[in-house]
């Protein structure tokens, strides 16, 4: 089942605030709920259930941790004093049919989900256990997450899902060549939904003009600090707000990405884009 309707009852009449997901022939719940109205959900029956959460803060980059709980409330309630998160997302099913080794393999479904994706920083200390289960229940489990999945992703958070999509792997893919002046670096990318994504194993500079801008050259060298540039080379999928920041994270200078991004043709992205 494709998730295409999704039913949205904000609590507070604040699209901000918290906001509890129903999908239609589906027997899943998922609630989006703030720190610091936490507490005035006490009395919610279907948070009393068992089920996964997520946790979410940070300011720059997003920081999770990924938990289960057999009562969800009781256990979210003891991470309130912890200062990283401001939001967070719970996920459990109808009549309360999930137990402890149910959600026990979707810790570990989502763990594993969110580390493979890498757009986050997992706060979890340690890799959480897999429950064993019969193959039926890993499969009824694993479409149960990924519907999870569609509709956290429709509430704005993508920690779980790849940076590029199935259909945009067929995309138009767009170069930067290498030249003269740097003879190993060389790029792909694509146009995503969300910006534009650096394909694993483009080429980077080794070193970044300090005539360019220092917000570029701090976020290139954020990439270096955190492993998505290695050697010089991309480690991942890498989503930039813009084809230019994408350019300017290969060439380590100022770029117009509009003129520097060009298909196998030699046509520019702003040609390819008709912005002539």
């Amino acid at each position: 089942m494709d998730i295409k309707k999704i039913e949205l009852f904000l609590p507070e009449g604040n699209p901000t605030g918290c906001i509890f997901c129903d999908v239609a022939n589906w027997d899943g719940k998922v609630f989006k709920i703030t720190k610091n109205r936490f507490r005035d959900y006490r009395e919610r029956h279907d948070l009393q259930y068992t089920g996964i959460y997520i946790l979410i803060g940070g300011d720059q980059d997003t920081q999770i941790y990924i938990g289960e709980a057999e009562n969800l409330y009781m256990r979210l309630a003891q991470h309130l004093d912890e200062d990283f998160w401001s939001t967070c997302i719970a996920i459990t099913k109808k009549e309360n049919i999930l137990n402890k080794a149910h959600v026990k393999f979707l810790e570990n479904y989502f763990y594993s989900i969110a580390k493979e994706v890498g757009r986050c920083s997992i706060k979890n200390s340690c890799i959480p256990t897999k429950s064993s289960l019969s193959e039926a229940d890993e499969v009824v489990l694993e479409d149960f997450a990924q519907k999870a999945i569609s509709v956290i992703g429709a509430l704005g958070y993508r920690m779980f899902m790849p940076v590029i999509n199935a259909e945009e792997y067929h995309a138009e893919y767009f170069s930067i060549s290498p030249t003269k002046t740097h003879p190993k670096v060389e790029a792909k990318g694509i146009i995503s939904n969300e910006g534009f994504v650096v394909l694993k194993g483009s080429g980077s500079i080794d070193k970044f003009s300090k005539h360019s801008s220092a917000s570029l050259r701090m976020k290139w060298e954020s990439l270096r600090k955190d492993g998505t540039i290695k050697n010089n080379v991309f480690t991942k999928n890498y989503l930039s707000s813009s084809p230019s920041t994408a350019a300017a994270m290969i060439l380590g200078r100022n770029a117009n990405g509009l003129t520097e991004w060009k298909t196998k043709n030699k046509i520019t992205l702003k040609e390819y884009l008709n912005l002539e």
